[in-house]
C-alpha cells in the first residue's frame, strides 16, 4: 500500500515562536500561569499550611532533618511546577494558532 503524506500540519515550536510577537507570547504566557495559579492553589493550600505547620512543630522539637526544605521552597516549587506545565499550554495554543485549528482571538474551531 503506498505510504499516503500525513494531513496533520508539522509545526515546528521553535520556528513557529520565531513567528510570533514577543508581547503576545507574554502575554498568553501570564495568562496561562495566572489561570493554573487561580484555580489550583486553593485546593493545595491546606497541603502547604499543613507543611508549615509540621516543620514549625520539627523547629521547635530541635535542628530539622536533612533535606527537609523552607515552606517557601515547597510553595515556589508548586507553582514553578505550574509555571512549566503553561509554558507547554502556550506552546500547544500557538501551534493549534498556527495550524489554523482554534482562532487566535475567539479560540473556536475553524473546522467546523
Amino acid at each position: 500500500m503506498p505510504e499516503v503524506e500525513s494531513r496533520k500540519p508539522k509545526v515546528n515550536p521553535v520556528a513557529f515562536a520565531k513567528g510570533m510577537d514577543a508581547p503576545k507570547r507574554a502575554i498568553m504566557l501570564a495568562m496561562w500561569w495566572v489561570m493554573m495559579i487561580a484555580m489550583m492553589v486553593p485546593s493545595a493550600a491546606p497541603m502547604i499550611l499543613l507543611y508549615a505547620r509540621v516543620t514549625r512543630h520539627e523547629q521547635k522539637s530541635g535542628p530539622l532533618a536533612e533535606g527537609v526544605v523552607p515552606t517557601a521552597a515547597f510553595a515556589t516549587g508548586y507553582l514553578i511546577a505550574w509555571l512549566v506545565l503553561s509554558v507547554l499550554a502556550s506552546v500547544l495554543q500557538f501551534s493549534l494558532e498556527r495550524a489554523r485549528l482554534v482562532h487566535s482571538m475567539l479560540m473556536w474551531s475553524l473546522n467546523s
